[in-house]
């Protein structure tokens, strides 16, 4: 029943945006701790979006055949340590 309802929070926050998503990582993979740090639960939410965008345009015979490469959570970390211009703004 566990299991269900963590699958069940994660598949909420794909259809229901990053804030769902963020909050169901939150919940389940940081324990619900207050002193988790943001930044890397932010980390785990865009490092998720992008893994699954890569996922979606594989064809089905190559996540079948089990040769899947996942990208560095590095990159990601980049991305998200770049100041966006529109909050200048």
């Amino acid at each position: 029943m566990q299991w269900r309802g963590l699958l069940l929070s994660y598949d909420e926050g794909l259809i229901k945006g990053d804030a769902v998503l963020a909050t169901a990582i939150w919940r389940n993979m940081f324990k619900g701790k207050e002193d988790a740090d943001l930044a890397d639960v932010a980390l785990v939410t865009a490092y998720m979006r992008q893994q699954l965008k890569m996922l979606d345009r594989m064809d089905d015979e190559e996540i079948a055949s089990g040769i899947v490469a996942f990208g560095s959570a590095e990159k990601v970390k980049e991305l998200l340590e770049r100041e966006s211009p529109s909050m200048n703004a």
